[in-house]
This record gives structure tokens, sequence and C-alpha cells, in this order.
């Protein structure tokens, strides 16, 4: 939206329309695909991408999109495949952008944070559990090279009501 609340863009589905034969008459229409699930987080990048965090499913699957300023796709990314398996897949939360145009994602479920490139291709990604930080949800960046992890705890612990704050140091992203 601009100053006066005019809506300036919409970002619903893909901007290339697919072609599909209804049945029965087998003509031909037009349908558009629906660029999210469930898009619960959204940052951008200094050059305008937009990056969103779409969960698919009532297990809290998900998956990043990455948009170019004029809405096309520029990339998807949906886990490492040696860490994010069948039985423990990609449970994207939260994301954030860095001064360098990184992404970076909690992956909640599997304690870890996935870097990627502005486009949504993966660089890296750290096993928090290793410093033991568990269930990162929320991510916050400080100009002086800080990220803040807010993390949670699982419902099926003593500790629900418990929550914590990690500061760690950065550089390079």
């Amino acid at each position: 939206m601009d100053q006066e609340g005019k809506q300036l863009k919409e970002y619903e589905h893909e901007n290339h329309k697919k072609q599909l034969f209804s049945l029965p008459r087998f003509r031909k229409s037009s349908i558009t695909k629906p660029l999210f699930s469930f898009p619960i987080c959204v940052t951008c990048t200094s050059n305008g991408n937009i990056c969103v965090v779409d969960v698919l499913d009532n297990d809290n699957r998900g998956r990043v999109v990455v948009l170019s300023p004029g809405g096309d796709v520029l990339g998807t990314y949906t886990g490492q495949p040696d860490v994010n398996t069948e039985d423990k897949p990609f449970t994207p939360v939260r994301i954030l952008t860095t001064p360098l145009d990184n992404i970076i994602v909690t992956d909640m479920e599997n304690h870890l944070l996935h870097i990627l490139t502005d486009q949504g291709q993966s660089i890296t990604y750290y096993n928090l559990r290793d410093i033991g930080i568990l269930y990162p949800y929320s991510l916050a960046l400080s100009t002086s090279g800080t990220i803040f992890i807010g993390c949670v705890s699982p419902k099926e612990s003593p500790d629900t009501s418990k929550a914590k704050l990690y500061e760690l140091n950065y550089s390079g992203f």
C-alpha cells in the first residue's frame, strides 16, 4: 500500500498462466496456480525481492518462496535433503534478510538455521542443537552484528511457559 492507503500490488497467483483442458467439452481454459498455501512470515531484500515462509500442511511442513519485485518466482526452498527428510520435514517459521541480502530461516522442529541466497538457493545450514539452542522460532538482527533467536518449548514439556532468547554474533552474512 502507498501513503494514502491505495493498494499497489497483490501477489496471489503465478504470473504465468497454465493451459488446461476442461472436461467434458475439452475446451482450453486459463487458470492460475496460487502462489501460497498459508504465508506466515514475509521480509524483503535490499534489491526488492520478497521472501515468504509458506506453511503447506497441518504438520507445519513448509517452504520459502522468493519473488522478484514484479511477482515472478525466483526460487523455492524446501529444505536440505541430508537433514530434512520425510520423518524430519522442513518446518520454517520465521525469516529475515541480512545486510548482504542473504536470507536466514528458522527450522523450528529440526533446530536449524538455513542460510539462503537472495534468490532462495541454499548456502549452508547451522545445527543449533550443537550449541544447545532448541526450537528456534523468532529472529531479529541488530546493526552491530548480532542475531537474536527466540525459542519456544515443546507442548508436552513442563517448561512450556519458559521461552528463551539467545544472542549470537555473526559475520560474513
